[in-house]
């Protein structure tokens, strides 16, 4: 029944994405859904979004050593919030010595697939109390994850670099 769904959107002009992602987009940057390897591969080609001019490769797109787990709301936004009473508490972390190495792409600390169990540090951040507070979707990584992810299907660089890969990904799942 997926396949005519799709289709019947698709004959009505209707572009569908199947998103299983469950919370905070990925296992790189806390949540669960997309794979690691997509995350990972958005993270390797920072620079190269394309129709984005202030793209950088120092953009995060995964918690790393080299990509601490960071808020992206501006201070002088998150003070304006909190007037109107917003509390937007900030990233936590109990391991302050290396806190986004446990479990990182690249990191040889443990498999990336498992940061968002395995790294002590993304559960601080991944659980009731945070998401009330908004956390882990306020961060800088999945607001970059989810900004690239969703407009991916646009660009054929973006579409062969990872986009093709998960809707493979997703097919799969769904015959197994």
């Amino acid at each position: 029944r997926l396949e005519a769904t799709v289709k019947a959107f698709a004959e009505e002009g209707v572009y569908v994405f199947l998103d299983i992602h469950q919370d905070a987009l990925a296992t790189t940057n806390g949540g669960e859904g997309l794979p690691w390897w997509m995350t990972a591969k958005m993270q390797e080609i920072a620079a190269l979004v394309p129709d984005c001019p202030s793209c950088t490769p120092f953009d995060s797109y995964i918690a790393s050593p080299q990509h601490p787990l960071e808020l992206a709301v501006p201070d002088w936004l998150q003070e304006t919030l909190e007037m109107f009473g917003a509390d937007i508490q900030p990233v936590r972390t109990l391991d302050a010595e290396n806190p986004w190495l446990a479990y990182s792409v690249g990191g040889n600390a443990g498999h990336p697939r498992y940061m968002n169990v395995g790294n002590v540090n993304m559960r601080a951040n991944n659980n009731d109390v945070a998401w009330n507070h908004g956390t882990l979707p306020l961060t800088r990584q999945v607001q970059n994850v989810a900004w690239r992810f969703y407009r991916s299907h646009q660009f054929p660089t973006e579409k062969a670099a990872f986009f093709d890969h998960y809707v493979s990904f997703v097919r799969y799942l769904c015959i197994v």
